[in-house]
């Protein structure tokens, strides 16, 4: 999916091929605890790799029953994460924008006026902090 053209300006070229499909937050698990034993100031494009061929195209994080554990532990190293891609354009392009849909407990999910984004089900919920939904 091709989001902005390399010659307008911006430095980030999305790459990603869209999938229907939500990563299950119980993959996550795993690669992120590989990530988690090195420091980030010492991550590499390689040690990334794992999460970002499970991320890529991925609508959103299904972070709800089983798969709380993985989105749990991925909004813990999502400001890493985050920093990394910002730092690294070419490997922010793989990756689209990602969302987490988490167990809410019975709370009433704000409308977060996505105006730009596919409606996704469930409703997109914030989930941690992270700028993820």
């Amino acid at each position: 999916m091709e989001l902005e053209h390399p010659d307008d300006g911006i430095d980030t070229f999305c790459t990603a091929i869209p999938k229907k499909e939500p990563v299950e937050g119980k993959l996550l698990l795993e690669p992120v605890r590989n990530l988690s034993r090195k420091p980030s100031k010492h991550w590499e494009d390689d040690d990334l790799m794992p999460l970002v061929k499970l991320l890529a195209g991925r609508p959103y994080i299904d972070g709800r029953g089983d798969n709380y554990e993985g989105a749990n532990a991925f909004n813990m190293i999502s400001p890493d994460f985050d920093a990394y891609l910002d730092k690294h354009d070419h490997i922010r392009g793989l990756i689209d924008p990602t969302y987490v849909v988490a167990d809410v407990g019975g709370n009433e999910i704000p409308n977060f006026r996505l105006d730009n984004y596919p409606q996704t089900l469930p409703q997109p919920t914030a989930f941690g902090g992270t700028n993820y939904i």
